[in-house]
C-alpha cells in the first residue's frame, strides 16, 4: 500500500455546512465588483465603467444559472488557508508596493486590483459550484491575481480583457486537471 506525503502545512478545514445560502457569496462579491464603478478612477473612463459593470452583471447571471442548476443539491463551503497561497501573496505584494514606490501608476491601480479580486472569488466559485458540490475557500486567487498584474496591464479601455483573462484562467484551473492530461498525453502512472 502506498503512502502519500504532503508537502507544505494547511489549517484543518471544519466540516463544511451544507446549503444553497452559500450562492449569496458570489453574489455578494459581484456586488462589490460593480460598487468599484463609482470610484473616480474608474469613472474618468467610461469604457472601464462598463467593464467592470459588465462583469458584475456576467457574475451576477452565472449566479442565477448555478443557482438554477442547483435545485436539489447541498452547496457547500469549506475555509482551506494554505500556506502556499498566503505567502506567494505576500511577497507577491511586497513587489508590487516596492515597484510602486518607485512608479506611482501600481499605487493607482489598486482599486482594479481589488476589483480583479473580486472577479476571480466569485467566478471561482460558481465555476466550482457548477461542477461539484463543494468550493475551498482561501487565498487561491491572490497569487493568480497578483502575478497577471506584474506581467500584463491593460489600458483602460481594454479593461475588460484583465476579467477575460482571469476566467480563461480559473476556466483551465478548473476543467484541465492531471488525470485528463494524463489521459490525453497518455503518461505513465
Amino acid at each position: 500500500m502506498a503512502s502519500t506525503k504532503k508537502i507544505g502545512r494547511s489549517s484543518p478545514a471544519p466540516a463544511p455546512t451544507p446549503s444553497r445560502a452559500v450562492l449569496w457569496l458570489p453574489v455578494a462579491f459581484a456586488s462589490a465588483l460593480a460598487a468599484f464603478s463609482t470610484l473616480a478612477v474608474v469613472q474618468a473612463s467610461p469604457r472601464l465603467m462598463w467593464s467592470i459593470l459588465g462583469a458584475a452583471a456576467a457574475l451576477a447571471c452565472f449566479a442565477g444559472i448555478v443557482a438554477l442548476r442547483a435545485r436539489g443539491r447541498s452547496l457547500s463551503l469549506e475555509v482551506a488557508l494554505r500556506a502556499q497561497h498566503y505567502l506567494q501573496a505576500c511577497a507577491q505584494s511586497t513587489v508590487l508596493l516596492y515597484w510602486g514606490y518607485y512608479w506611482p501608476p501600481v499605487y493607482d491601480a489598486i482599486p482594479l486590483i481589488a476589483a480583479q479580486l473580486m472577479f476571480a472569488y466569485a467566478f471561482d466559485m460558481l465555476l466550482a459550484w457548477s461542477r461539484r458540490d463543494a468550493y475551498t475557500f482561501g487565498f487561491a486567487p491572490f497569487p493568480v491575481i497578483f502575478s497577471i498584474n506584474l506581467f500584463l496591464w491593460f489600458r483602460a479601455d481594454w479593461f475588460f480583457l484583465q476579467f477575460l483573462m482571469i476566467a480563461i484562467g480559473f476556466a483551465a484551473k478548473e476543467l484541465i486537471r492531471h488525470t485528463n492530461a494524463q489521459r490525453l498525453f497518455q503518461l505513465p502512472v
